[in-house]
């Protein structure tokens, strides 16, 4: 019993914690669809949708999808064809493709992924490698508590471009579909240093 008063008194702190980006002056809002549907016991596909918005305008725009396969308990490996613009590009639409593998188990409660991406972009013949750790604790039997870091390293200029902290909350709503509460802590390297930005996303998960 005390276990759970403890659980639920997480939910606190961590939902401030949450809408924090909200009340500031300089945040960017993240919303997200995801929609995944299992061919069989390895096989699965995926679309997902992805929309940024800043002073409540829309300036990034994502959509993509492919086929994932279940090489064996841990091991996960997928193929991507993504479409994305950006109103810094004049909405120029750029299309990339990116192979993943990622490794996935339980250490006791807690869920570990560990993901490797690389992207190539046809335009302009640029590659990106996208090295993301994630882990979830269950708070209930319907919520988690999911934590972690992702760090881009793009081969054009020879460095790591980006890193992005990450801790948020997945609520399961009904048995196939599921929401995000998360917060981005992004930080992009620039020519003058590293610009740092406060990121509030949802994300809506389908499973059909």
């Amino acid at each position: 019993m005390m276990k759970k008063k403890i659980k639920r008194m997480l939910y606190i702190p961590l939902v401030l914690f949450l809408l924090a980006p909200v009340f500031s002056q300089d945040y960017v809002y993240y919303s997200k669809y995801s929609v995944k549907h299992k061919l069989n016991n390895s096989y699965s596909i995926k679309f997902n949708a992805n929309i940024k918005f800043k002073h409540y305008s829309n300036y990034y725009r994502k959509i993509y999808g492919g086929i994932s396969k279940k090489l064996n308990k841990n091991f996960k490996i997928g193929f991507f064809y993504a479409v994305k613009s950006k109103e810094s590009e004049n909405r120029k639409i750029k299309t990339f493709i990116f192979p993943q593998l990622s490794y996935i188990r339980k250490l006791g409660s807690v869920k570990v992924e560990y993901r490797n991406r690389f992207e190539y972009f046809f335009s302009s013949k640029e590659y990106k490698y996208r090295n993301r750790l994630l882990f979830a604790y269950p708070l209930d039997k319907k919520t988690e508590l999911w934590f972690g870091d992702e760090v881009r390293y793009f081969f054009k200029d020879k460095r790591i471009g980006k890193n992005e902290m990450l801790l948020g909350i997945k609520y399961n709503i009904v048995k196939k579909v599921s929401l995000d509460l998360f917060y981005d802590y992004k930080s992009e390297r620039e020519n003058n240093g590293w610009n740092n930005t406060n990121v509030f996303g949802t994300k809506i998960s389908f499973l059909i």
